[in-house]
Order: structure tokens, then C-alpha cells, then sequence
């Protein structure tokens, strides 16, 4: 499997880009995602090497559509001097051992594609499940261009209601994968003396409240495809989950659990391991299926341009959403003090 890697700074142009490599590629052999090494790029995957002919077809027009839209040099030389002081620090924390030198605005390059995940049975799962949503993405795009709408205004009714593929009885457990996210978040940023708060989060989530319902029967036909895909890969996932499984994520299972109870103090986790752990939650086979289920979903984002922090703000924006339908707080399913923290925000 191969990335073509097409470097570009110019954010205004990546839309005429996507249109390009849909243009020129069928779009059951490829899928695009985004990276930062060498310079933020686009990448073109696909299983076999692309000819040296296609090559010089997608260079030439890249070529065209820069010389079209040029930057000027002095912004370029702000952004590759960024991307050059950012990028020992990401490699360290990715734990990466070559860096990429910065390229040229408008460069490619093409480089071999892997993307391990625990073991080679997931790690082939995903790798094909990226070729086969792949349609799903762009259908999701030309909606949002067509439909005039944000990022923001689709994706938390998306993970809500992606969060429901995981309930034992009509009751969504998925969502607490997002609340540990979130929480976990807001604990890092209060360490990192970061602003990003509860209370702030909260603020958000009351400015889109009043709209949620009737943009959530708005775009369902959108938000019900997300949904019946992440349904059939969690059922996937499910029937094989044994198989799935080894030795190494077992103790890595074992790891999470025993650092969340020593480095993290918020209140969703010293009370959420003691529930798990009560309710089996960390090892039954439905809660593993779903942990699958939505690191996949997670790994789409980079194409929607959903960042780190913008994703923290949807997952919150998410549960707090399933929080409503359920008329329960995560705090009051897991007994705690639903007043005493309402008076705190």
C-alpha cells in the first residue's frame, strides 16, 4: 500500500485538490486522508504504486492549480518555518524515528503506507474498512458544500448517534467513551494551566442546544448512513472479537485501567473504573467491539479537518446530546452528586 503525498499550504486550494484526485481515481481504488510530516499534505492511498504516468498527470495539474492561486514566498517561508519547529517535538510524541524534511509548497511525494493498530488482524481490518467508507466521506462532503452547512453543526449529531451502535437494552453505553475523553481532556488542560473547561464546553453546547433537534431531522438521512455503517462494522467486529484480540492489547487494557486510576483524579474516573470494574464494562466483548468501532471513527477526522481540540469539543457536544434523550447525566448513572456539581458550572 502507497501514500501519495501531495504538500500544500495553501488552505484555500484543498478543495480544488480533493476534486482533482476524485476527478482522476475511481473511488473504490483510493482513499484521502491528512498529514503533517514533511509539511501538512493530502494523501492519496492506494493499494498498488501509482504508475509513473498517473504521477506526471497529477503533478501536472497540481502544477496548473498552484501557478493559478500562488502564495506569496514570505507566507510560505511562515509556514515551513513552523512546521520545522513543530515537527521534532510531534515525532517525539508519535514516537517517530526519521523526520521528513519540509517540502516545497505544491511538492509530492510518494512513500509506503502502514498503519499498525495492536495486531495485523486489526490492522488489515481497518486498512480495508478505509478503502470501503471511503464513499461515504465524499457523499458526507458534497452534503455539507451542498447543504451549506458547518463541520460543526453535523459531526456531534453524528458521534450521538454513532454512540447508540453500543446499549444493553435500549440504554446507550457508547457515550461514556466519550465522556472519558473529554474529561480526561479538561483534567490535561487544567494541568497545562490550558483554558479549556467544563464550564466553557458547557457554554457551547447551550449556544447550539435550541437548534440540535430540528437539525438532527434535517440531515438524518446523512447522520442514519454514519450510523448503519458503524453498526455493521461494530457487528463486525463483534463476531471476531476473540480473534481480534491478543496478548499485547490484553495488557495494554490492563495498563489503561491501571493509569487512569493512578495519574487521573477527575471525578468521571475515580468513580468510572470502580463501574467498570462492577460491570464488566473494560473487558466484555460488546465494549470491546465498540472501543474498535469508534478508534476507526476517530482516524476519519483528519479529512474533515477536525483537530484535536475540535474533536473534544464535538464528543463533549455529543454526550451531552445522548445526556438529554437519556434524561441522565453520566454522573447520576454512575450515582454520583448530579447537584452539587450543577451548582459548580
Amino acid at each position: 500500500m502507497y501514500q501519495t503525498c501531495i504538500y500544500n499550504y495553501d488552505s484555500s486550494l484543498e478543495q480544488s485538490l480533493l476534486l482533482l484526485i476524485d476527478e482522476l481515481w475511481d473511488k473504490h481504488q483510493y482513499f484521502v486522508s491528512k498529514g503533517w510530516e514533511g509539511g501538512p499534505h493530502i494523501q492519496l492511498i492506494t493499494k498498488n504504486k501509482i504508475s509513473q504516468s498517473e504521477y506526471d498527470a497529477l503533478k501536472k495539474r497540481v502544477s496548473q492549480l498552484i501557478e493559478e492561486q500562488p502564495l506569496d514566498k514570505s507566507y510560505i517561508d511562515q509556514v515551513k518555518k513552523k512546521y520545522e519547529q513543530s515537527s521534532r517535538l510531534l515525532s517525539n510524541l508519535e514516537n517517530k524515528k526519521n523526520e521528513r524534511a519540509i517540502r516545497e509548497h505544491g511538492e509530492m511525494d510518494i512513500y509506503p503506507y502502514y498503519l499498525p493498530v495492536h495486531n495485523e488482524r486489526l490492522t488489515n481490518l481497518y486498512m480495508n474498512e478505509r478503502f470501503r467508507h471511503y464513499p461515504l466521506l465524499l457523499d458526507t462532503r458534497k452534503y455539507i458544500e451542498a447543504q451549506s452547512i458547518s463541520v460543526e453543526e453535523l459531526f456531534p449529531l453524528i458521534f450521538s448517534r454513532i454512540s447508540d451502535v453500543y446499549h444493553e437494552t435500549n440504554n446507550n453505553k457508547g457515550y461514556f467513551s466519550f465522556v472519558s475523553h473529554v474529561q480526561g481532556f479538561f483534567e490535561l488542560s487544567a494541568k497545562q494551566e490550558k483554558p479549556y473547561t467544563e464550564k466553557l464546553f458547557e457554554t457551547f453546547y447551550l449556544e447550539k442546544q435550541s437548534g440540535l433537534e430540528a437539525a438532527e431531522k434535517a440531515h438524518s438521512p446523512i447522520i442514519n448512513r454514519w450510523f448503519d455503517y458503524f453498526t455493521e462494522f461494530y457487528g463486525c467486529c463483534l463476531s471476531q472479537v476473540d480473534e481480534l484480540l491478543d496478548d499485547h492489547y490484553k495488557a495494554e487494557l490492563t495498563r489503561t485501567i491501571e493509569e487512569l486510576e493512578k495519574n487521573f483524579k477527575n471525578e468521571f474516573h475515580k468513580n468510572f473504573v470502580a463501574y467498570s470494574k462492577k460491570n464488566n464494562f473494560m473487558e466484555n466483548p460488546e465494549a470491546t467491539a465498540y472501543r474498535f468501532t469508534v478508534n476507526l471513527l476517530y482516524l476519519l477526522l483528519p479529512y474533515f479537518n477536525i483537530s484535536a481540540l475540535k474533536k473534544q469539543k464535538y464528543i463533549y457536544m455529543a454526550y451531552r446530546i445522548v445526556e438529554s434523550k437519556k434524561g441522565m447525566t453520566w454522573r447520576e448513572e454512575l450515582g454520583l452528586d448530579y447537584n452539587r456539581y450543577s451548582k459548580s458550572i
